[in-house]
């Protein structure tokens, strides 16, 4: 910021309050000795701060970010769709080559009859995902797991998926393992910020098609 300047640009400080701030030895924002600030910011200044430090990340590709913790969801006897996470994705995180990853733990999943669909959404559009089609009335377990990755432009996006799940601590050949994946390629502007979700739906409500999820997280990985 040059002298003759009537505004500090990040914190929005006059030049008055600058100059009185200077005679106590410090400016807007500084850090003193104890590792406080000596001019507290306003939530207005420290948000711009934050989106500024962001920006600066996301420009030079460091620094992970988690953007969604997923709970316990449990579907039963149900088909109607059910989101089980949902996020925001930041404009500009993908750039052309960064990546959003995700994980759910499943610890109960039943296919009596119909079929059954995990499907990952970014921007509104189907990126990826599960469709089950084996009917099964074990009870089995596992994870599903997606990956979204700049394609060399921040208007194209690949997605992939996998799951995979079978009998808890059943090692026997009849210990019901499903596993499925899928690789495909959308074409979202992630210059805007854009919506991330993961759903699941039965094609039938049956007492036995049922699936609960107990844990997961979605994080933004700049490359």
């Amino acid at each position: 910021m040059s002298v003759g300047s009537t505004k500090n640009p990040l914190f929005d400080f006059g030049e008055s309050e600058m100059k009185e701030e200077e005679k106590k030895g410090g400016v807007p924002g500084s850090i003193d000795g104890g590792g406080k600030l000596k001019y507290p910011l306003d939530p207005e200044s420290l948000g711009a701060l934050e989106r500024a430090l962001e920006e600066l990340q996301i420009k030079s590709g460091q620094g992970n970010k988690k953007i969604a913790v997923v709970g316990t969801t449990f579907i039963e006897n149900d088909a109607t769709e059910t989101t089980v996470l949902t996020a925001s994705v930041p404009g500009k995180s993908f750039g052309t080559s960064n990546a959003v990853f995700g994980k759910l733990l499943i610890n109960s999943f039943q296919l009596d009859s119909g079929t059954c669909s995990i499907t990952v959404k970014y921007g509104g559009v189907t990126a990826t995902g599960a469709v089950v089609t084996t009917n099964f009335s074990t009870n089995t377990v596992g994870t599903f797991d997606f990956l979204i990755v700049g394609n060399g432009a921040t208007n194209s996006q690949t997605a992939s998926s996998i799951l995979n799940t079978g009998v808890a601590n059943n090692t026997a050949s009849t210990a019901y393992p499903l596993f499925f994946n899928d690789v495909n390629t959308i074409t979202i502007d992630s210059n805007d910020n854009q919506d991330l979700e993961i759903t699941v739906k039965f094609s039938a409500a049956a007492v036995n098609n049922t699936l609960r999820v107990t844990n997961g997280f979605a994080e933004l990985i700049r490359l």
